[in-house]
């Protein structure tokens, strides 16, 4: 479990930087980031895999309040995204936010009440 933590900038739970990382079974949930964005979790150029994962409640007064990626892709399978927000004049993609040649394959998710949209794409 990853949760009630606080960035200043960069991805409140997670901040995948240049890496590929895989995770299992986790609930990423409770965490805030500040207006660069990613409350649940911030990706750049890096390669996430998620399985049985729930990112839930987390927050950003930036873009992407579950997730956000640039210059990254991901493979989420059997993910629930519920209840994050994205806030403040940037705030886009309550559950997930792509800019810059970013891209996801969702296979069996739920995503569900994140605010203000579901899912954004920047660029």
């Amino acid at each position: 479990m990853i949760s009630s933590n606080t960035a200043g900038s960069y991805g409140g739970g997670i901040l995948s930087w240049e890496s590929n990382p895989s995770l299992e079974n986790v609930t990423i949930s409770g965490n805030t980031a500040g207006s660069s964005g990613g409350g649940g979790i911030y990706s750049y150029s890096s390669g996430i895999s998620l399985g049985n994962v729930n990112i839930s409640d987390n927050s950003t007064s930036g873009p992407g309040g579950g997730i956000y990626y640039n210059q990254s892709n991901s493979i989420l399978t059997n993910v629930t995204i519920s209840g994050n927000s994205a806030t403040g004049e940037d705030g886009f993609g309550g559950a997930i936010y792509h800019t810059t040649v970013s891209y996801s394959t969702l296979l069996n998710c739920i995503l569900w009440n994140n605010s203000p949209q579901e899912i954004y794409f920047s660029g």
